[in-house]
């Protein structure tokens, strides 16, 4: 297998250009802003889980004021009337002691929420690798294509002068020179049509991986083949498949949507203290209070609203059980879509790689005997044009082929592993725990 170490480190300076396929996945993962964004994403979610750990904490409030205040009217008694300055401090504890369990739940809520945007951010890498090996396979593939129709454009040049020579010695007729010409221009034509492929290769390639492709740009088959579905090892690939596992945990999260939403309707009690300083100048003096509290609430009706919005969840619960359904079963179809592909062009290269030997022995022959007469010039022309496309074709299918076993690969789950493309700014999975937004340990 084919080992490609690259980790992220602060002040590190990239390639300024990718030679290999491992090279251009590596930089794509490394720079794409669909993957960037898919980190800030995975981020925010376990800040999100950290505030919500925060409501196990006793809340601590502190105001001051100062103030002066008029007191008149002939509801007050003539002691009372007066003008004065006041000020105080007040400080004010809350402890949750039970809230139905609505923080528990909440925090692994979100605890799961935060795995299923881990598995997202491998899902972005998985896509953004595969497009990237697709991406750099392109611009091989259009470079061969633009060299094998160069290459045909000679050989019909080379055509049209041997039939030019000929018409002047009153061999060939002029409707020769015609058809000749004709040809001439189709293969001008294929010559134009791969340049503008091998541009659109380019700037795709730019877009995915952030560089312009190396000149010097290597391609080799890739050392792996892709295993026959069977349904052990099709569940073997959904336990290591990115979607498969974020909808999973997905389903996880909304089943502790709905017991965080039963926990409003049970009581809550919490624990309260405060402490006032007061002095106001019409007193003459500091009036200090104190107080330590049990508070219970319970709603007794609220409407139905409560009652609702747990029923809500009940749904999006359900409702993300079949999302997880659809998804196995997506990638269980793409899998085997992958494997048929593969399997396919696999079996075409085998007639391919004939029709391109016979067709390069038949063009080789006609050209000898048209030479000496035996063969007419459409006869010619037709075996050049049949060898030109029995190249492309097969040329077309082995980089098919490798396609095919990436796309296979990114299916499977295995994609960031076959390249060994790391980043050291994400933690190991195994690092994250739904209870908590404090990481794991994780044994080496």
């Amino acid at each position: 297998m084919c080992v490609v170490v690259f980790t992220i480190l602060l002040g590190c300076v990239l390639p300024a250009s990718a030679k290999t396929p491992h090279e251009s996945v590596q930089q794509a993962v490394l720079t794409h802003a669909d993957v960037q964004s898919m980190i800030h994403a995975f981020y925010a979610s376990g800040k999100e889980q950290e505030a919500a750990e925060g409501a196990y904490q006793p809340r601590i409030d502190i105001s001051a004021s100062v103030g002066w205040e008029d007191l008149s009217g002939s509801g007050y008694s003539a002691q009372d009337r007066g003008s004065y300055f006041r000020k105080g401090v007040y400080l004010l504890l809350n402890q949750m002691i039970y809230d139905g369990e609505q923080t528990r739940n909440k925090v692994r809520k979100m605890g799961h929420t935060r795995i299923s945007k881990y598995y997202d951010l491998h899902g972005a890498m998985d896509k953004v690798a595969l497009l990237a090996f697709r991406s750099h396979v392109d611009v091989a593939r259009y470079r061969e294509m633009l060299k094998l129709a160069r290459e045909n454009l000679e050989r019909h040049g080379e055509i049209a002068k041997l039939v030019e020579e000929r018409a002047s010695a009153g061999l060939d007729s002029a409707i020769d020179r015609e058809v000749v010409q004709g040809r001439l221009a189709l293969a001008e034509v294929n010559f134009l049509t791969e340049e503008s492929n091998l541009h659109d290769a380019n700037t795709q390639y730019y877009r995915t991986v952030g560089v312009n492709p190396d000149e010097l740009m290597e391609f080799e088959p890739l050392d792996y083949t892709p295993i026959k579905e069977e349904e052990e090892i099709i569940v073997g690939y959904l336990a290591s498949n990115s979607r498969w596992l974020a909808a999973r945990e997905n389903v996880a999260a909304a089943r502790y949507s709905v017991r965080e939403q039963e926990g409003s309707l049970k009581p809550r009690l919490d624990l309260r203290a405060g402490y006032n300083l007061t002095d106001n100048e019409q007193d003459r003096g500091r009036r200090d209070r104190a107080f330590v509290e049990l508070a219970m609430r319970y709603n007794l009706y609220d409407g139905g609203t409560e009652r609702a919005t747990l029923e809500r969840f009940e749904e999006i619960y359900k409702q993300s059980e079949e999302v997880f359904k659809k998804t196995e079963q997506d990638i269980r179809q793409s899998l085997l879509i992958a494997y048929n592909e593969f399997h396919a062009t696999e079996l075409q290269l085998v007639h391919l790689k004939q029709h391109q030997d016979s067709s390069e022995a038949m063009e080789k022959a006609y050209r000898q005997q048209f030479e000496v007469g035996r063969r007419s010039l459409l006869d010619l022309l037709d075996a050049q044009n049949e060898h030109y496309q029995a190249k492309r074709a097969y040329r077309n299918s082995l980089y098919k082929l490798e396609t095919a076993k990436v796309t296979y690969l990114a299916e499977s789950g295995g994609i960031l592993r076959f390249f060994n493309v790391l980043r050291d700014d994400i933690p190991d999975v195994n690092s994250l725990d739904p209870a908590t937004s404090r990481l794991r340990k994780v044994k080496q």
